[in-house]
């Protein structure tokens, strides 16, 4: 399990961690809850659950996160069929 939450990780950040679990099988849990992560951090994420299948819960709530970012993420779960529990709540999708 990799908790972040709440550490103001923002989209540089998540792009940051994206890269670096594109190629690690031993991380099932990813917690980034309340981090100013926006679509570009999404759309990263969304990049590495293409190639990552060891992540299994992604807890993303309470980031600024819109339609795009979220977009993005469901589309790799087109590919990705690991994730078990998602959570985007108190994102600013609308």
């Amino acid at each position: 399990q990799l908790e972040l939450s709440y550490n103001k990780i923002g989209d540089e950040g998540a792009k940051a961690i994206a890269e670096s679990l594109k190629t690690n099988s031993s991380i099932t849990q990813l917690e980034l809850s309340g981090n100013f992560i926006g679509n570009e951090g999404a759309k990263a994420i969304a990049e590495f659950l293409k190639t990552n299948s060891s992540i299994t819960q992604l807890e993303l709530g309470g980031n600024n996160i819109n339609e795009e970012g979220a977009i993005a993420i469901a589309k790799s779960l087109k590919i990705n069929s690991s994730i078990t529990q998602l959570n985007l709540s108190k994102s600013w999708i609308r």
